[in-house]
């Protein structure tokens, strides 16, 4: 089995300005602060998706000694007609016993009047490290959450409960799902993501970008303007499918992952 490892993105923003005039997401592991204004920070070229600003940093070590955060790294764009926010990154369980994990990503956005299609995804991989197999499972809610303005809602929820997702002895397993075209408003004020999981003692998931052409969050959260919704099909699911020999749109079922798109007329969600 061919591993790939997990990522996670986000989108709305706007035009690119100078580094040092942006305002950078905030992350938290646990509660738990990461520092992100410590990392050094970068613009890059996404496929199709136009320019970002990818922030990378080093592993960050949980002050309850219970996880580690491997490899930090946040992508993400604003402007008037696209929000994108992605990260890449593992979680170690640094413990003898399973814990529960509350990852949360959050990108302040500029109001404006300009909605769109959504998209998101993710997948990714659960590795063993201890020759035992690994195990996660959900903590009863959605693994993948997505919210506008602070408010869940069901097209932007993945990996939806009961998940039981195993890997052999020293072997991995992959994680994968995604759904677009959903039409939504434009954010007012932020975009975000929580991934809410349980993972066994000792072991590892990690979300890490798509790597070229794509250069791309292999978790992915955007809103992109309405005409998009085929080529956001097209490109969100495209690499994914691509993987599994498959073709967008249509119903992609890769544990789970499906391709949707929008009616013109109402914006009525309809399965492909």
């Amino acid at each position: 089995m061919r591993v790939f490892p997990l990522a996670l993105g986000v989108g709305l923003l706007s035009a690119a300005s100078p580094l040092g005039a942006l305002t950078l997401p905030s992350m938290t592991v646990d509660g738990e602060a990461i520092p992100v204004e410590s990392f050094p920070c970068a613009d890059v070229s996404l496929y199709q998706f136009g320019s970002a600003t990818r922030c990378t940093g080093t592993d960050v070590a949980g002050a309850s000694g219970t996880w580690t955060l491997e490899s930090p790294a946040l992508t993400f764009h604003e402007d008037i007609s696209r929000v994108f926010l992605g990260g890449s990154f593992a979680i170690r369980n640094d413990t003898d016993q399973e814990q529960s994990f509350d990852v949360s990503i959050s990108l302040p956005v500029t109001p404006g009047d300009v909605g769109g299609v959504e998209g998101v995804r993710i997948f990714g991989a659960l590795t063993d490290l201890d020759a035992d197999g690994a195990l996660l499972t959900d903590v009863g809610v959605p693994v993948f959450q997505g919210r506008i303005d602070g408010n869940p809602s069901g097209a932007y929820a993945l990996l939806l409960p009961p998940q039981s997702i195993t890997a052999p002895a020293s072997g991995s397993a992959d994680l994968a799902d995604g759904l677009f075209g959903y039409v939504v408003s434009r954010p007012q004020s932020s975009t975000e993501i929580e991934l809410r999981f349980v993972l066994s003692a000792g072991d590892v998931v990690s979300f890490t970008d798509l790597g070229p052409p794509y250069n791309t969050p292999g978790v992915l959260f955007e809103v992109v303007p309405e005409p998009g919704t085929a080529l956001l099909c097209a490109l969100g699911l495209g690499a994914l499918a691509t993987r599994r020999a498959r073709q967008c749109p249509c119903s992609i079922d890769v544990t789970e992952a499906r391709c949707w798109s929008s009616l013109s007329s109402g914006g009525v969600p309809t399965k492909s």
